[in-house]
């Protein structure tokens, strides 16, 4: 009897992992584009007003679920606690950003800046400008103005890649 229990036992701890893992399994990888010195804040509910449960730095990795409400995206693993809360998934990219201080043009006619990746558009800036750099991540760079597509930037002549 001792045995079956024991069995029965060490299979509801398989099950309940196995379970937590299938959490993962479907787990989306992001990482925070924001400006090196910022930080970006984890909130309780999918709203601008909820309380912060905490905050991510520039190229922090962020695991989430995939649920998305009101432009956040749902948190899971906390700085590696298991936690949860909600982040604005403008400030988050596929591949990891690299801090990058530097000036560079804007190319391809009349570029839009947004306030946040895929945002809304804040500023327009006309073929030619300089722009200050201060993040790049393959997609999007942060610049002084706010978030415009890497595509659309120029270094001596060359189109800016991280």
């Amino acid at each position: 009897m001792l045995k079956v229990v024991i069995l029965l036992i060490v299979f509801l701890v398989l099950m309940i992992a196995l379970i937590s893992m299938a959490d993962y399994a479907s787990a989306d990888e992001y990482y925070v584009l924001c400006t090196p010195e910022a930080e970006v804040n984890v909130r309780e509910m999918p709203k601008l007003k909820s309380p912060i449960v905490a905050c991510y730095f520039f190229g922090d990795k962020v695991i989430t679920d995939g649920q998305e409400v009101n432009g956040f995206v749902h948190v899971i693993d906390i700085n590696g606690e298991v936690s949860e809360g909600w982040m604005y998934k403008g400030l988050l990219v596929e591949d990891r950003p690299v801090a990058s201080p530097g000036r560079a043009q804007v190319f391809g006619g009349r570029v839009a800046c947004r306030k946040y990746a895929d945002g809304k558009i804040q500023k327009w800036l006309e073929d030619g400008s300089g722009v200050m750099i201060y993040a790049i991540s393959e997609v999007w760079c942060v610049t002084e103005y706010g978030y415009i597509k890497t595509e659309f930037l120029t270094v001596n002549a060359k189109v800016w890649k991280p």
